[in-house]
């Protein structure tokens, strides 16, 4: 009899490399194991069932640091049933157990054990250790429970729980041929950088009995759309090395009693066989997806059986058997919609396993191989409630890539995969040769560029099989030894590299390959002349890639007027090529014209990846401008394009803001580059300040009255026109521009009194101008506040300015900025007010993200430097 019921609880797929036995005799010593080691839980039924594994549910409720949960079980043959479970954190962790029906043995047993933590150096030597993979914070990609970012690097090895993947018991390692084995494969891949292997677990109908491949009834109804065997025509057999399969036969189906098995008659043997290959993988740092069952099992099942309970059942019994492996699960192989039953129908089953049992209780995450992504056959998260992850598969061409892009846009967000893309010797492509391994890279590049950013997962073989068919009939074309080999398979592991070359970066990428132009030069379905782009949400970080035949590209969306480092990455080679060009400035509109391919071709001739790395603003030179006693001041410099000292270029100097107390030239380095760019040298001034040169804001005016002495002094050597230099600065700084145009006193007496400090102009961002009683600073100034104060010092020899306000500056108030409007217009010089609604003390800073009073200052500010004679022409800045 079948048992659902709701238990209110949460089971989730447990994560382990090894297995352990806890009897219920708690008077033996606490046994100890490692967090994310397999901990197996036996109990002995004292009664006896018709059929276990439909009849009784057993479950232990399992507490723990930071967990309490109910985790449930399986029959495991005989009487015996086991709970497979896991620690997440160290220390104590304790069990009590229950079953339904109540069963002596089964039910009321308890236990304990203790859990320690890996070191560091085991961490490193097997992943796995690091815990269960669980979607990032974002919900676009892939970690371990520590954090690591877990990009999967996925092969197809479906038919791994059969003879056609070997289990040797010893570890002697075997040449790759018909007598290497699963561990020789594992081995093999992971020296390749792989991470994952996708598996079926069964294929309870498949067997090379004479009869057919696909097998279906007169009604219709499909029992079984197998693998030909290459001799027989018959189906490919997938029992284990023992002969074993999945489910018991004779089956329930009149007629075809051998065909299709009785799959309410579970064969735990078939299964214990496939544990090994499941521990052995994870013990090598390798994660196995798991999918229950392939899809062509679903016709006869539905109409035989009670569905979908009894799928259901199936399901559970898979997921609670590796819950406490560091695995992915899957409720079905969905390859394609024929020969099965919708995928409403799977649907349905899989959302009772977690109605009635929870999800995976230790966080194993779930997706599924579909055709063509999951979000079409199965719905978001809100109808797929058993689903963490996204996947796409079964077309093998690059128009499939865009399925990727809807997944990218679902909300909430969840990691997206291709998991079935072009299989190495598929389309006109010879199996292992270089046109298939470019195929592949258009698969793997394009599809996380488009918003993949879980991962990857490799096919080869063609399709005849190779990896993915199991391969090993002598009649056979494409043998699993000899496709591995294949040399796509080894350039997997570049796109890791590629992918993840600044860090965990990759997890806020954007699809956005329509900033590419162009970028479909090729046909809809193939692999050749396609481009891809994704990037970082403030632009500071695009990656692209180039298939075969793709023409030199203009790229859009970057910041405008920034510099961007550039570097090609060669996909087969996995190696980085940086080129005299690897710097390349977006225009006003953030446009990049792309330089051309390495060897210099303006259409690809092979594939090409490359990155785009927004250059942090930096002078082109630091000129000391002053020493005072062990403190040396420089001018951060930053020079107009084809600059000359021959040049009489308008200058202008900024003074960062902090209250005379902190900053940082930096501050000013976007301006700086901006006007740089516009054809006017400019500097980022350093002064002292008294947070690290314990000053005074007297010393702040003085260091920076003598930039503007050592400016004009050296205007010749610096192809500067000494009678345009502008001073401008923020806050505290607007306060040291505006005093070097305003005041007469405050001179270091070390400088040359016969140069002019004085500014030609001056660009004051919420500017600290009024130090009097009701001003900033009084109180810090307040001996000397009268002649300190650049409102209180206003005379015809101002120079012209323009000031930039928010409305809602706390420290500036708007009077203040009207008073001084008023009194510089009064003695005939021109003084321009910008006031920005609701803007509060410093609005107009760049930032990254949104810059719009940065572009909207610079660009008025640019205005006015245009007015005076020191820019020609427009703003290159655009208001966005």
């Amino acid at each position: 009899m079948l048992h659902l019921r709701d238990h209110n609880s949460i089971w989730i797929g447990l994560i382990g490399v090894a297995s352990f036995f806890i009897q219920s005799d708690c008077s033996a010593q606490t046994p100890t194991y490692r967090v994310w080691e397999k901990v197996e839980i036996t109990l002995q039924s004292q009664k006896s069932f018709d059929n276990p594994y439909m009849d009784v549910d057993v479950w232990i409720d399992l507490q723990g640091p930071d967990f309490q949960k109910r985790c449930y079980g399986f029959w495991d043959g005989g009487s015996t049933f086991c709970i497979r479970v896991l620690a997440s954190k160290p220390g104590m962790w304790t069990w009590n157990s229950g079953a339904y029906p109540s069963t002596p043995g089964l039910s009321g047993q308890s236990g304990a054990f203790k859990a320690v933590s890996w070191s560091e150096g085991e961490i490193q030597d097997n992943p796995c250790r690091r815990g269960m993979v669980r979607v990032t914070e974002n919900g676009r990609a892939f970690e371990y429970a520590d954090g690591t970012p877990f990009f999967l690097l996925g092969d197809t090895w479906w038919s791994l729980s059969t003879f056609r993947y070997p289990w040797y018991e010893d570890d002697e390692e075997r040449p790759m041929g018909p007598n290497a084995g699963f561990k020789d494969y594992v081995r093999y891949r992971r020296a390749q950088g792989f991470n994952c292997l996708a598996v079926i677990a069964a294929f309870p109908n498949w067997s090379n009995d004479g009869k057919p491949a696909r097998i279906q009834m007169q009604d219709g109804t499909i029992l079984r759309a197998a693998w030909k065997h290459p001799a027989t025509k018959s189906a490919k057999d997938m029992h284990d090395e023992d002969g074993n399969r999945a489910f018991h036969f004779p089956g329930k189906i009149p007629g075809y009693e051998e065909i299709f098995p009785d799959v309410e008659r579970i064969n735990p043997a078939y299964f214990q066989n496939l544990d090994k290959k499941i521990d052995y993988s994870n013990s090598h740092g390798i994660i196995p997806f798991i999918e229950v069952a392939r899809r062509d099992i679903g016709q006869a099942w539905k109409k035989y059986y009670h569905w979908p309970e009894s799928y259901s059942r199936y399901i559970q019994y898979v997921w609670s058997r590796y819950q406490a492996n560091i695995c992915l699960f899957s409720p079905i192989h969905f390859d394609t919609p024929s020969a099965t039953i919708s995928g409403a129908d799977w649907n349905e089953a899989a959302n009772i396993v977690i109605d009635r049992y929870g999800h995976p209780p230790f966080g194993t995450l779930a997706g599924t191989n579909s055709n063509p992504s999951s979000l079409i056959n199965y719905g978001h998260v809100d109808k797929a409630r058993w689903l963490k992850f996204h996947q796409v598969g079964n077309r093998r061409t690059h128009d499939l890539y865009a399925c990727l892009t809807d997944i990218f846009y679902t909300e909430p967000a969840v990691p997206g995969i291709n998991g079935e893309p072009y299989y190495d010797g598929m389309e006109d492509a010879e199996g292992g040769s270089e046109l298939a391994a470019l195929y592949c890279r258009s698969a793997m590049y394009g599809s996380v560029l488009s918003g993949g950013l879980g991962g990857h997962i490799y096919g080869a073989g063609g399709w005849d099989g190779g990896m993915w068919g199991g391969n090993v009939e002598e009649e056979e074309k494409n043998h699993i030894w000899e496709v591995i080999q294949w040399q796509s398979a080894g350039q997997m592991q570049f796109l890791k590299k590629f992918v993840l070359a600044e860090g965990k970066t990759y997890q806020d990428l954007i699809p956005s390959k329509d900033l590419l132009d162009p970028n479909q030069s090729g046909p809809q379905t193939g692999n050749i002349g396609w481009a891809f782009c994704a990037r970082t949400p403030s632009s500071d970080l695009f990656l692209l890639y180039f298939e075969k035949e793709c023409p030199r590209a203009v790229l859009s969306g970057a910041t405008p007027i920034r510099r961007y480092s550039t570097r090609w990455f060669n996909p087969k080679t996995g190696k980085w090529i940086i080129r005299d060009d690897a710097s390349l400035n977006s225009d006003s509109e953030g446009n990049i014209p792309l330089p051309p391919f390495p060897g210099d071709v303006k259409t690809s001739s092979t594939d090409w990846a490359m990155q785009l790395k927004l250059e942090p603003f930096s002078p082109d030179e630091k000129i000391l401008y002053k020493k005072v006693q062990n403190v040396e001041l420089k001018l951060h410099v930053f020079y107009p394009e084809n600059h000359k000292i021959t040049d009489q270029r308008a200058a202008i100097v900024f003074f960062f803001g902090g209250g005379w107390k902190n900053g940082s030239p930096e501050q000013f380095y976007p301006h700086c580059q901006y006007f740089s760019s516009r054809g006017m040298t400019a500097f980022a001034a350093e002064y002292r300040i008294e947070s690290k040169h314990g000053t005074t804001p007297y010393k702040c005016v003085e260091d920076g009255k003598s930039a503007i002495r050592y400016i004009r002094k050296h205007a010749r050597e610096l192809g500067i026109d000494p009678t345009r230099i502008a001073a401008g600065g923020g806050s505290a700084g607007g306060h040291v521009a505006a005093a070097a145009g305003t005041l007469q006193q405050f001179d270091d007496p070390a400088d040359d009194a016969s140069i002019s400090s004085k500014p030609n102009a001056m660009v004051l961002f919420n500017p600290v101008y009024d130090n009097g009683p009701d001003g900033y600073g009084y109180d810090r100034v307040i001996d000397y506040w009268q002649d300190f104060s650049p409102l209180h010092n206003i005379d015809e020899s101002i120079p012209p300015t323009v000031v930039f306000l928010g409305t809602q500056d706390k420290l500036i108030p708007v009077s203040t900025a009207r008073k001084f409007q008023k009194l510089v217009e009064d003695v005939h010089v021109r003084s321009d007010l910008h006031l920005y609604d609701g803007q509060p003390h410093g609005f107009f800073n760049y930032r990254d993200g949104n810059n719009t009073y940065y572009i909207q200052t610079v660009i008025a500010a640019d205005k006015f430097l245009v007015s005076l004679g020191y820019l020609t022409g427009e703003p290159t800045l655009k208001i966005q």
